[in-house]
């Protein structure tokens, strides 16, 4: 299974570059807006399973937004973007979650 997750592109940026230097991250600024990489593997065996699984991040969108994809009026489906400046407040990823 997979979803998006949003959060504020501020937090991202004191998250990564310190209450310093986050002043400084976004549009013509001299610190990109930042981004991050998350991966996680975790043990299913007291779940059944026998291997370990992992959770992970992709596709995460320094300021950008979360975008509906669906394709018909019954489907509940998003994606996310960044515009070319990234200079959205909003900063979101996607994470894939193993099946239990």
């Amino acid at each position: 299974m997979g979803l998006r997750g949003e959060h504020p592109q501020a937090l991202v940026d004191r998250l990564q570059y310190g209450d310093a230097l986050a002043p400084l991250a976004g549009w013509r600024k001299k610190l990109p807006s930042a981004d991050y990489r998350l991966v996680a593997t975790a043990s299913t065996r007291g779940l059944g399973g026998s291997e370990p699984s992992s959770v992970y991040s992709f596709c995460m969108c320094p300021g950008g937004q979360v975008v509906p994809t669906s394709l018909t009026p019954d489907e509940l489906c998003v994606n996310g973007m960044s515009f070319s400046k990234r200079a959205s407040r909003w900063a979101n990823s996607g994470l894939v979650l193993p099946p239990l």
